[in-house]
């Protein structure tokens, strides 16, 4: 849907965050469109699950612009679309405007905001003209004056779900079972992905796992990509653990796409490029362990590339949070068989992964309610890591991963906690 089919329609803003926002600004632009009428609803974020809690009277709307929190699969808004009405997101009409126009497309259960960042910072390093927009934390409408430029947008399942015009080249880093409340099944999740590529001139796939080779084939044109496909040497890449070689693969080889070679200026932007906040980020040091802040692992698979990471040295493990009912067996299994790794488990999810550990044979770990009753029994006479990195949301203790973030390190600090 493009902005010009607005016209004459009464809109329903659903959801107020920073898409959301967005939106209404851009409906409050007459030299975008002159809807007849727009209107606004608001959930909490912990409401917006498919299922949530109050329905929404849809009577009296034409087209509903949703927030990626909000589920297309609510019980309202599959009657609606039945009834007529279109469901749509800011990021799929951006894409619609944006048709045959510089776009690179990222997607992937992890590793998405990292390769879309490292796409970028290639480019600009190649003097490409580029924006970087989308799920990353910035809106995708403010790219739509920038038709000269490159625009790598980050999307996640929710914003691919809505697509129907794709990104000329694609990015598809990883797949692993998550956000299963919102897509309603896991086969779901994989369709709601995939229509981010179903017109891609090229899409560059992280050849690596088996569960996403096989799905990728689905994929018209793609590019599967082996560890060894790497175009550059990643001696000197800041990003920690085998799966962000990955990830700079990806972005090489659509950066390469993009600029008809390997430019000389890559090398160096391998270099100088910095990790993200809140993936494998050191905080500092608490008595004798090395404090990382890994909270965006909120699937089980992340957090096992994260123990890889630090597999020669003992790690205290803070899991889990919110449960979304997410399969935790072989997580469990997995996790016993670490005998350096202690495990903290918080939370309705982390009392199923303790459920899980004590089920394959090993001693039960400590199981407790909240993140400051896990630190509590954390002894920082130890040495190794203390790695929070919990294989589930935050929903339930926190409003969202950033403030549980901020609460990890203000508790550390209260406690002695040092920069590094």
């Amino acid at each position: 849907m493009l902005f010009r089919d607005l016209d004459g329609k009464r809109v329903l803003v659903w959801g107020l965050g920073r898409e959301g926002r967005a939106a209404l600004g851009l409906l409050g632009d007459p030299q975008r469109c002159a809807p007849t009428s727009v209107n606004t609803v608001d959930d909490g974020a912990r409401e917006l699950a498919a299922g949530g809690r109050t329905l929404i009277d849809l009577a009296g709307v034409d087209v509903v612009i949703k927030s990626p929190g909000v589920s297309k699969y609510r019980p309202e808004l599959v009657d609606f679309v039945a009834r007529g009405g279109v469901v749509t997101g800011l990021t799929a009409m951006v894409l619609a405007e944006r048709e045959g126009l510089r776009t690179v497309g990222v997607t992937g259960t992890k590793g998405k905001s990292t390769t879309a960042s490292l796409t970028a910072h290639l480019l600009e390093a190649a003097g490409i003209p580029m924006e970087l927009a989308g799920n990353i934390g910035r809106p995708a409408v403010e790219i739509l004056d920038s038709p000269e430029a490159w625009v790598v947008l980050e999307c996640s399942s929710y914003q691919c779900a809505d697509v129907t015009v794709s990104p000329e080249i694609g990015i598809f880093t990883s797949i692993y079972e998550e956000h299963l409340d919102w897509h309603g099944s896991f086969e779901q999740y994989v369709d709601d992905k995939l229509c981010l590529f179903a017109s891609s001139d090229m899409v560059f796939v992280n050849g690596e796992q088996p569960a996403l080779t096989g799905i990728a084939q689905r994929i018209r044109r793609r590019q599967i990509l082996l560890d060894d496909d790497a175009l550059l040497p990643l001696d000197g890449l800041r990003l920690q653990g085998v799966q962000n070689r990955r990830n700079a693969s990806l972005a090489l080889h659509a950066a390469a796409m993009i600029v008809g070679d390997i430019h000389p200026a890559f090398a160096h932007a391998l270099t100088t490029f910095e990790p993200l906040e809140h993936r494998l980020h050191t905080l500092g040091w608490y008595g004798g362990m090395m404090v990382v802040d890994d909270v965006l692992a909120t699937a089980p698979e992340a957090v096992m590339h994260a123990l890889e990471v630090f597999a020669d040295r003992p790690v205290t493990l803070l899991v889990g949070g919110y449960d979304r009912e997410i399969d935790y067996r072989t997580f469990g299994a997995a996790l016993s068989l670490r005998p350096t790794v202690r495990v903290i488990a918080m939370g309705p999810a982390g009392r199923r992964v303790a459920d899980e550990i004590e089920r394959a044979g090993s001693q039960r770990p400590l199981t407790v309610d909240t993140l400051p009753e896990a630190l509590d029994a954390v002894d920082p006479s130890e040495q190794g890591v203390l790695l929070l990195s919990p294989g589930a949301t935050s929903y339930g203790e926190f409003a969202d991963y950033r403030a549980r973030s901020a609460a990890f390190r203000e508790l550390l600090e209260q406690r002695g906690m040092t920069q590094p």
